[in-house]
């Protein structure tokens, strides 16, 4: 119950607009629903913008890139603490966080179901899949569906869905001028200054 004592229960996160529209989606389904700001960068489309409004989301726009909206949001967050009105505001990140992988992963189970419950041939495999990288959320639940189902039931040894996977690689793909995960294999430390050309879509701008 989000109305005790007056105090109200918000959610904020930065997007490039995916992961923001699927934060609002959430919250305004529930009943009560759930107020929910998102802080986009300025290379966000209006579309999406509208698209957020639409949903009921309270939409900031700021800062030439993602790292830049992030911030900001991060920063409201923390005042919420102390601005005095009671309410509790939740920084809600758009990939950082297992939840949001585990969520991910389940595209994993969903190829592999397909695949081994069409009645196709039993040598059919996975030969690679390909991840659009933002944040590395995305990336991060790929990976972690693969460990998953070649380990589920018995060890990858023998199973139908060891099988599937066995040898699958993953390729991940970023687009040129945000590509910050690739800059920090490269320098092996962590690197997110490599985005100052942000796709609008958030693919490039380090989030979803």
């Amino acid at each position: 119950n989000n109305n005790n004592n007056n105090n109200q229960v918000q959610f904020l996160s930065s997007s490039g607009g995916n992961a923001g529209l699927a934060l609002t989606t959430v919250c305004r389904s529930l009943r009560p629903p759930l107020p929910v700001s998102v802080i986009v960068p300025e290379t966000t489309k209006p579309m999406v913008v509208r698209n957020l409004e639409t949903l009921g989301a309270d939409v900031t726009v700021f800062g030439k890139n993602w790292n830049e909206a992030d911030a900001l949001a991060r920063t409201m967050v923390e005042d919420a603490k102390t601005d005095g009105s009671g309410n509790t505001v939740y920084y809600v990140s758009p990939y950082d966080n297992p939840l949001l992988w585990t969520g991910h992963s389940t595209a994993v189970d969903e190829i592999i179901d397909q695949l081994s419950c069409n009645g196709g041939d039993d040598d059919v495999r996975i030969g690679a899949i390909l991840a659009s990288v933002g944040g590395g959320g995305l990336l991060s639940g790929i990976l972690e569906g693969l460990e998953r189902n070649y380990y589920r039931g018995g060890g990858g040894g023998g199973g139908r869905r060891s099988e599937i996977i066995r040898g699958t690689k993953v390729m991940a793909c970023e687009t040129e001028g945000a590509a910050s995960f690739a800059a920090s294999l490269v320098a092996n430390s962590l690197d997110s200054e490599n985005n100052s050309n942000d796709d609008d879509d958030g693919n490039g701008n380090g989030n979803g």
